[in-house]
């Protein structure tokens, strides 16, 4: 499946469940306003995983905000 698009979670991932650098250690909190319909259109669903990820069109996130959260 190929999806294009910005993935964002529900909670911060450790390097060992999306597979990505482990100097990828900034965390964004992005807000958006969406109906419900939209957030299950573009939900990656995968049995077993303890979080819930999107993959959203970035023109549909840049209608929101985006803030750095400290760690």
């Amino acid at each position: 499946m190929f999806l294009r698009g910005v993935w964002v979670s529900d909670r911060p991932l450790d390097i060992s469940e999306f597979g990505g650098s482990p100097k990828a250690t900034v965390v964004l909190k992005v807000s958006v306003r969406i109906d419900k319909d939209q957030l299950d259109y573009f939900e990656a669903k995968e049995e077993g995983r303890s979080y819930r990820e999107w993959c959203f069109p970035a023109d549909l996130l840049n209608r929101g905000s985006v803030r750095l959260v400290e760690s």
